[in-house]
């Protein structure tokens, strides 16, 4: 297994680079095995963009493969809208903020040794 396979394997959060010359659009490919986004992929088609590389989190840590050397910059130019897109993918708010809210107003029916 190669180093792009790994990140989009084992990436919480990871995004694909599509690129031609300095204009670039990001992929995700974290979305628990939605399909991609077909939209983006034909607007790139149409743009004559090329594969240029991935980003992802791996293990809480930030990695990135590049498709050859030549796509270094513009993975480069690519990483703040990657960083972006990983502060919108944490602050996420979905039902478990709900949930724990409910949990924390259920009355404690435990007696003083913790049993329920």
């Amino acid at each position: 297994m190669d180093a792009l396979e790994q990140i989009a394997g084992y990436a919480t959060i990871s995004a694909a680079v599509l690129a031609k010359g300095e204009e670039c659009t990001l992929i995700a490919l974290d979305e628990d095995g939605a399909p991609l986004n077909e939209t983006l992929l034909d607007e790139a088609r149409d743009k004559g963009m090329h594969f240029a590389g991935i980003f992802g989190i791996v293990n809480g840590v930030a990695r990135c493969k590049s498709q050859s050397l030549e796509d270094v910059p513009t993975m480069l130019g690519a990483m703040p809208a990657f960083i972006e897109y990983v502060r919108e993918r944490l602050t996420q708010r979905g039902d478990s903020e709900s949930w724990l809210s409910k949990l924390y107003q259920l009355p404690d029916t435990r007696d003083e040794l913790g049993r329920a």
